[in-house]
């Protein structure tokens, strides 16, 4: 089934990184390669991150898109995980990566009494709290 896609990437000051730009070129291979469409806002108006990520918010919500992806603009992933998050028909997912100093992760998993983290079954993604 052909889906509507939103990329939403807030940029403090209008730029994007170069792997960013290359991301963006495979994701726009892979979603007209599976017939998908999407469109892409880059809002610039300064380093009001929180405000500029509910501006896309607000734009995805009143457009017909069935997906909204959003995308720092110095990061890049593997395109082909966009088709595949599609795919499992998750309500909301999101990539874990380092703090700035690049040695620590924050994020909260669901976990059993004994500490291991609960996995999806259908998915095999990581459960958050």
């Amino acid at each position: 089934m052909n889906q509507k896609v939103v990329i939403g990437t807030p940029a403090y000051d209008g730029r994007v990184h170069v792997t960013y730009a290359l991301m963006l070129l495979d994701i726009h291979e892979r979603l007209v390669e599976k017939g998908h469409q999407y469109i892409i806002r880059i809002p610039t108006q300064g380093s009001l991150f929180v405000s500029n990520r509910n501006k896309l918010i607000q734009m995805f919500w009143e457009s017909e898109a069935d997906w909204m992806v959003c995308i720092d603009s110095d990061l890049s992933f593997n395109a082909d995980h966009i088709l595949e998050v599609m795919e499992s028909n998750v309500d909301v997912f999101a990539g874990v990566y380092p703090l700035r100093d690049k040695s620590t992760f924050v994020f909260r998993p669901d976990t059993f009494e004994d500490g291991r983290i609960k996995i999806d079954e259908k998915t095999d993604y990581l459960k958050l709290q």
